[in-house]
Formats: C-alpha cells, sequence, structure tokens
C-alpha cells in the first residue's frame, strides 16, 4: 500500500521534459537577444550623442577664444606708427612658422596701451594655424617660439579676408610680400576689416554605423573640406568677426 502511493506520487513530481526544456531555453534566447539589441542601441546612441556635444563644445569654446582675439586686433589707443594689427610675421616669430593666408592668420595687439608691441608678450603677439598632421587647433606662444594646442579632432580651418566694401581679399593678403612689421609697406592686409572664419570639428572617435559626411564649403562657397567617408561625425560654424579697432 506506501509503495503504490510512492509511485503514485512520483508519476505527479515528474519534472520537465526535454523538449519543453529546449522550448524554455529558445524564448529565453530570443528575449535575451532582443534585450541586448535594445541596450546596444541604446548605448551607441548615448556615445554617439555624448561624442557629438563633446565635439560642438570643444570647437565652440576654440571659436569663442579665436573670435575674442581677432576682435582687438589693431588695438593701438596710442596711435602709435606701426603698432597692431595683422602681420605676414609676428615680431619674435624666430622661427618664421607664423603668417597671414586662408589657414594660417597672425596679428599684434598694444594690450597694455604703451605705445608698442612688448617683446614675448604672448598677449600681444598672436597667432593661430591648424596642425594638419594632428588635427590639432594651435596657438604660437612667442615667449618659448612654441605653438600650444587649444583645440583637438579639428578638420579643417579656414580664413577670409574682406575689405571695408566687404570685398574678399584673401588672395591678395596671401601674395603680400613677406615683412616682419612694416605694416604701412602692406596695402594688402593693411585693408583687412573683417574676416569670415570657418571651422569644421569631428568626433573623437568613429562610429561605424555611420558612413561619412559630404564636402564643407565656407561662406563664398568654397570648398575646404572634401566628402570623406571615415565613419566620423563632423560639424561645421562659421562666423564672421568684425576688426573693431582697425580703419580708425
Amino acid at each position: 500500500m506506501i509503495l503504490k502511493h510512492l509511485g503514485d506520487n512520483r508519476r505527479k513530481e515528474r519534472g520537465f521534459t526535454m523538449v519543453e526544456l529546449l522550448v524554455a531555453m529558445a524564448i529565453t534566447a530570443v528575449v535575451m537577444a532582443a534585450v541586448y539589441t535594445l541596450y546596444k542601441t541604446q548605448q551607441d546612441s548615448y556615445i554617439a550623442q555624448d561624442q557629438v556635444v563633446e565635439m560642438q563644445q570643444n570647437v565652440r569654446a576654440s571659436l569663442y577664444q579665436m573670435a575674442r582675439d581677432m576682435r582687438m586686433a589693431g588695438f593701438n589707443p596710442q596711435r602709435a606708427p606701426n603698432v597692431g594689427g595683422f602681420v605676414t610675421q609676428l615680431p619674435d616669430d624666430g622661427g618664421g612658422t607664423t603668417t597671414t593666408n586662408a589657414t594660417n592668420i597672425a596679428f599684434t595687439i598694444d594690450q597694455d596701451s604703451n605705445g608698442v608691441i612688448d617683446i614675448d608678450a604672448d598677449d600681444e603677439q598672436i597667432a593661430y594655424r591648424l596642425d594638419n598632421a594632428t588635427g590639432a587647433l594651435q596657438k604660437f606662444r612667442v615667449s618659448d617660439d612654441t605653438w600650444q594646442t587649444v583645440a583637438d579632432n579639428i578638420s579643417a580651418l579656414d580664413f577670409v579676408y574682406l575689405d571695408l566694401n566687404g570685398a574678399d581679399i584673401t588672395v591678395p593678403v596671401r601674395d603680400t610680400p613677406t615683412a616682419l612689421y612694416a605694416t604701412t609697406n602692406l596695402p594688402y592686409i593693411d585693408s583687412i576689416r573683417s574676416i569670415e572664419m570657418s571651422i569644421v570639428a569631428r568626433t573623437g572617435r568613429i562610429d561605424t554605423s555611420f558612413g561619412g559626411t559630404p564636402a564643407y564649403f565656407n561662406q563664398q562657397g568654397v570648398e575646404i573640406l572634401a566628402a570623406q567617408a571615415d565613419h566620423y561625425r563632423k560639424r561645421l560654424i562659421n562666423t564672421t568677426i568684425f576688426c573693431r579697432n582697425l580703419g580708425l
């Protein structure tokens, strides 16, 4: 009698069959795959947006610094001759790497209002350039003749120089004869009154789900960066800077 009851209990307590286990495992796998795919998509989206935000903050901060400096170009409260303005080479650029053209810019400011451009004064002799090899936007430091990184991950930097009438004089500015600081002998570079600046920044990491970017153009319609399929997200920022201390 007791054995009969034990047999009945065993039949009532049967486990899952192999087929039931396989079906359960298959359903679990499908659900987990869907959860992982959703998580991966959300994670990739978050990383991409974080990269874009970092890129925009990077380029806007550098743009603000450059625009602030360029607005002061030509500051010369003493009205001293040959003091303040755009130059083909900074007075204390021993290496001769500073210049003013479509991709580089150099200028001076009489920051302390003493009527001269002080030797090795980093706040009175200013230049910017893009190091194409590293993608670094750099500012020249005359105190030790070195270029310091202002921003990373910059794909293009472009300057268009305009005269009093808004005419593009970038080409004659580029072809201005080289001189250290005889600004009165440089009519084209002395004619600059405003600057159109274009910066193309990219994200710090590639996004394999993102194909590439189209060509980018400055405000004159000139291509400054060709279309690229390098998986980097990019942003173009254009701005016009009016040099309020020039032509006074």
